[in-house]
C-alpha cells in the first residue's frame, strides 16, 4: 500500500492512526488469502482440453510411427513368415 494511501486513511482519526494503518494492513494481507473466483465453465473446458491433450500424447506414442518404421515393421513381418514356412516339415498322414 502506498504511503499516501495510509494517511489519507488515517486523517480521521488522529489518535489511533497506527490502529488504523495496523488494520489496513491487514486488510491488505487477509485479501491475498482469499479464495479465487472460478468461472466453472471455463474450468469444465480447461479440464477437458487437458485430458484430450493427454490421450493425444499416448496416440503419439502408441499410432505415430513414421511410413519407413511402418514399412521395415511389415519387411521384418513377412521375412519371418516366410522364413518359417521354408523350415516346416511336410508329413504324410498315417494311413
Amino acid at each position: 500500500m502506498a504511503e499516501t494511501d495510509r494517511h489519507s486513511e488515517t486523517s480521521g482519526c488522529a489518535a489511533s492512526g497506527g490502529a488504523v494503518i495496523l488494520l489496513a494492513e491487514k486488510w491488505e494481507t487477509r485479501r491475498a488469502e482469499m479464495a479465487k473466483i472460478v468461472n466453472l465453465r471455463q474450468a469444465r473446458k480447461d479440464r477437458a482440453r487437458a485430458a484430450k491433450d493427454t490421450r493425444a500424447a499416448e496416440n503419439r506414442t502408441r499410432f505415430g510411427r513414421t511410413k519407413a518404421e511402418k514399412g521395415a515393421a511389415e519387411a521384418e513381418r513377412v521375412r519371418a513368415e516366410t522364413g518359417l514356412d521354408g523350415k516346416k516339415i511336410d508329413r504324410e498322414p498315417d494311413s
